[in-house]
């Protein structure tokens, strides 16, 4: 990335920082990064991975193409560039990249926020691409969608490969989550699994995009249901999950 547009992430990482009232700490430690290398981002300084920078949209609670919207040039780091093309206007927003694979390149890619889905239409070349473990492989003019809210990768062989992507923040879909049951003291019971339906929940207080598989919730009795109160508190989910905001 070229010093002018480290200026401009840098600046544009700011702003959403300071319109959501974090500070340097606390968002670094929720994105997991050092506070040192937050500073030297927003000053332009720094040198950002494509993880470091979707970790940071996730914390922001903005798609990861807002974040480098303001930004005309890909970005890219071994062997892998991306360019956002195009967001949507509608719900969910779906965002449009143009993605370029160097050859003999693997690239794994942390889990999305829970329910984001990612399809691809590959362009030119060969791509192994999908969940890891269960990828698939595709020639120019073949499309595949997948749930990207768990570690995926994308692999070429000898040629590079180009291709479109589309990212869809999918909200609704039945997540397995542990909930916490609280009286109506305030006081933990039991912790149990429970099948959620996110799309029918309201009041909790979060974009329900910050959540990943994992998170735990903690509620009071009677208050997970459609309409139903605000969380009773917050509480980390589990090393791959975010922390609710409070309500």
């Amino acid at each position: 990335m070229d010093e002018h547009s480290l200026v401009t992430l840098g600046q544009h990482l700011q702003a959403l920082r300071k319109a959501q009232d974090l500070s340097l700490s606390q968002l670094a430690n929720a994105a997991g990064i050092a506070k040192s290398n937050l500073c030297r981002l927003e000053q332009g300084n720094g040198n950002p991975t494509l993880d470091t920078i979707w970790r940071l949209a996730v914390q922001l609670n903005v798609p990861f193409g807002t974040l480098v919207a303001p930004i005309s040039v890909p970005l890219g780091e071994d062997g892998v560039q991306v360019q956002l093309i195009d967001q949507g206007k509608g719900v969910p927003q779906v965002d449009a990249y143009w993605m370029r694979c160097a050859p003999n390149t693997l690239r794994h890619a942390e889990a999305h926020t829970l329910g984001t889905r990612e399809t691809l239409t590959l362009i030119s070349g060969w791509l192994e691409v999908g969940p890891e473990g269960a990828t698939t492989t595709l020639t120019p003019g073949e499309s595949i969608t997948f749930q990207a809210d768990q570690p995926h990768l994308y692999r070429t062989h000898t040629d590079e490969a180009t291709l479109l992507v589309w990212i869809d923040p999918s909200r609704g879909r039945l997540a397995l989550l542990h909930v916490i049951v609280l009286n109506a003291y305030g006081s933990g019971s039991e912790g149990l699994s429970a099948t959620v339906d996110l799309s029918g929940i309201r009041g909790l207080g979060t974009d329900l995009s910050s959540l990943r598989r994992g998170a735990t919730l903690v509620y009071k009795r009677g208050s997970l249901r459609p309409g139903g109160r605000r969380p009773h508190r917050r509480v980390r989910g589990s090393p791959t999950g975010p922390t609710l905001p409070e309500p």
